[in-house]
């Protein structure tokens, strides 16, 4: 952890030329960007779900019996859970699909949702992935950092106004957070902590304080594509 630390984030003086549009942080950002991209599942990837992905809410309770105490301790392999515009009002539904604790990648997209209750997404130890665009969500819980498989996070255009729980994820390496309420990041010494994040879209939120953001900006060691675009932040000296 002491030389994940040591490694340069973006400089304070980049940082500021991004921020005014003068340049992009690392030649590869587009590229990256398109790459994190939540993909929907096509056709072909049909076989790999579980059979259960699409089926009715009403068959069977979250999860079905309790996570096995081990990972592994099932044959049952990993999945792809697609739940978007479901017209869910919470999570988990109340008969929700059978063996999701078993899902790889999550898409919530297009619901309803308006809290993630804590103790609910760290049981799904398989979890890689999830979208939760397009919900009315204020906050994340407080637990996603106990999701320690978790890689990508899609968030965007929601109520978020508080995004720290997601600098916590131990794994995470896109964070997606455009179109939300985010009015100040956390503090350094939080974002220090995101040690294998890549990539943050935070365009179109409502960030203020330029040195704050900064700081807080250039504490994350490794990364490497930022967006910023349409935060009040930008007009500032």
């Amino acid at each position: 952890r002491a030389s994940s630390r040591a490694r340069a984030g973006p400089s304070v003086a980049d940082l500021r030329r991004i921020i005014r549009g003068d340049m992009s942080l690392g030649k590869t950002t587009a590229a990256f960007s398109n790459a994190m991209k939540p993909q929907r599942p096509n056709r072909e990837r049909n076989q790999k779900r579980l059979s259960c992905s699409r089926l009715p809410l009403a068959m069977a309770r979250f999860g079905g019996d309790e996570p096995p105490s081990e990972p592994g301790g099932s044959s049952a392999p990993p999945g792809v859970f697609d739940l978007s515009d479901s017209g869910l009002i919470e999570f988990p539904a109340r008969g929700a699909v059978k063996d999701l604790r078993y899902a790889r990648e999550l898409d919530l997209q297009g619901n309803a949702l308006t809290v993630l209750p804590e103790g609910r997404l760290p049981r799904l130890e398989w979890l890689e992935s999830l979208a939760l665009t397009g919900n009315r969500l204020a906050r994340l819980p407080d637990d996603l950092a106990r999701c320690d498989r978790l890689r990508t996070i899609f968030a965007g255009a929601n109520n978020i106004v508080d995004p720290a729980p997601a600098f916590e994820v131990p794994t995470l390496l896109h964070l997606g957070l455009a179109h939300n309420r985010v009015a100040c990041l956390p503090p350094a010494d939080v974002c220090s902590g995101a040690e294998t994040l890549v990539s943050l879209d935070l365009a179109a939120n409502a960030l203020c304080g330029l040195r704050e953001t900064l700081e807080s900006l250039a504490a994350m060691p490794s990364l490497r594509a930022l967006a910023l675009r349409g935060n009040p932040l930008a007009l500032e000296p």
